[in-house]
């Protein structure tokens, strides 16, 4: 297990499109790309529960601190960076999406047993 508790320091989200959490930068399509601290830590944070939905609160704590005044129109702006460099077409996202009323989540689009089948 590395500093942030996971057991590998790959995740995937598709085949050409990995976090490498210790170098903390995505790779997609064999370019790293870089982002900045608290935008890595929301990332860092909804990999950590993988296609599962995560609360804006939750993100918010995990990024800024538990003492934070940011809001959720902050995070808003945050996120759609984030889309901007993590998605093909950041209007029509498939990998980080708003659950309305709740907060985001982070799709795989996947799975493990396919990445074996490749190597």
């Amino acid at each position: 297990m590395d500093k942030f508790g996971y057991k590998q320091h790959y995740i995937y989200l598709d085949k050409d499109c990995y976090l490498d959490v210790s170098q903390e930068v995505l790779v997609k399509r064999g370019l790293r790309i870089h982002f900045s601290r608290i935008q890595f830590r929301i990332l860092e944070r909804l990999a950590q529960d993988i296609c599962r939905p995560v609360s804006s609160e939750e993100i918010i704590t995990y990024a800024w601190g538990p003492h934070s005044l940011v809001s959720k129109d902050e995070l808003y702006v945050y996120i759609n960076r984030i889309r901007n460099r993590l998605e093909d077409n950041p209007k029509k996202p498939k990998y980080l999406l708003s659950v309305r009323g709740y907060g985001y989540i982070l799709f795989q689009r996947v799975k493990d047993t396919d990445l074996l089948k490749k190597h």
